[in-house]
C-alpha cells in the first residue's frame, strides 16, 4: 500500500513493478503524475490519479484486469520486464471444423456399430430358435 501524501514533488514519474492492492486517494494529491506505469496484475483500488493535480501517460500490464487505474482510463500497453507477455492462443476455424467433423463421424460410427451388433444378435437368435425348433421336431417325430 502507498500511504497518504506519499510525495510532495510537483512532477513525478512512477514505475511500479510487482503487485499492490491499494494506493491512498491522496497519495499524489500535491503532484502532477507525468508517467504512471503499473507492472502487476492485481487490481489496485483507490482514485489516486483522479485526485492528483494532473496525470499523463497512465499504462499498465496488458493483462491488468480493469480498464481503469487510480480512477482514470488506463492504456494496457506497458512493457513489463518482470511479467512475460502471454499471447492468447485460439484454435483456427479449420481446426475447430475438423474436430467437429471428426467427433460427429466417430459418434455416427459408434451408433452404426451398436445397431449392427444388435441386428447380428437378433439374426443369430432367430437362427438358434429355428435350430431348436428343428431339434424338437426331430426328437418328437424322429
Amino acid at each position: 500500500m502507498i500511504n497518504e501524501y506519499f510525495t510532495s514533488s510537483k512532477e513525478i514519474k512512477i514505475f511500479i513493478e510487482g503487485n499492490i492492492n491499494n494506493i491512498s486517494d491522496s497519495a499524489f494529491s500535491n503532484s502532477i503524475v507525468n508517467t504512471f506505469v503499473y507492472c502487476g496484475y492485481h487490481l489496485v483500488s483507490g482514485k489516486f490519479l483522479y485526485y492528483s493535480q494532473g496525470h499523463h501517460n497512465v499504462s499498465a500490464y496488458p493483462f491488468y484486469p480493469s480498464k481503469q487505474l487510480g480512477g482514470v482510463k488506463v492504456n494496457l500497453t506497458a512493457e513489463c520486464p518482470n511479467l512475460p507477455i502471454h499471447e492468447k492462443k485460439h484454435l483456427s476455424k479449420l481446426v475447430i471444423s475438423l474436430i467437429s467433423i471428426g467427433s460427429i463421424s466417430l459418434v455416427i460410427c459408434v451408433v452404426f456399430i451398436i445397431f449392427r451388433i444388435q441386428s447380428i444378435k437378433k439374426a443369430q437368435k432367430i437362427i438358434n430358435d429355428k435350430n431348436e425348433f428343428r431339434k424338437t421336431i426331430l426328437n418328437d417325430f424322429g
